[in-house]
């Protein structure tokens, strides 16, 4: 990426994950803060998908017979939420 070396390849993969819960975390405590219940419920609903679409891919890796719908479902939860 432009030159710039990613976290998990210069700390590994432990610390990158680390990093982003301890992300994760703090973004979550500013919604709660400033951002009201909607907010935070939207917030909470979207990372539900996001990590729905990270099960299904991997439930899905390497059958040859995933459908369209399902597809479209993984890329929406992953991508699109």
């Amino acid at each position: 990426l432009g030159g710039v070396d990613l976290l998990h390849a210069v700390f590994g993969n432990d610390v990158a994950v680390l990093v982003g819960d301890y992300m994760f975390a703090k973004a979550i405590y500013v919604l709660a803060l400033y951002g009201g219940e909607e907010v935070l419920k939207t917030a909470a609903q979207t990372v539900q998908d996001m990590a729905e679409g990270e099960l299904l891919q991997l439930e899905k890796i390497g059958d040859i017979n995933l459908t369209e719908e399902e597809y479209f479902s993984i890329i929406y939860r992953k991508t699109a939420s």
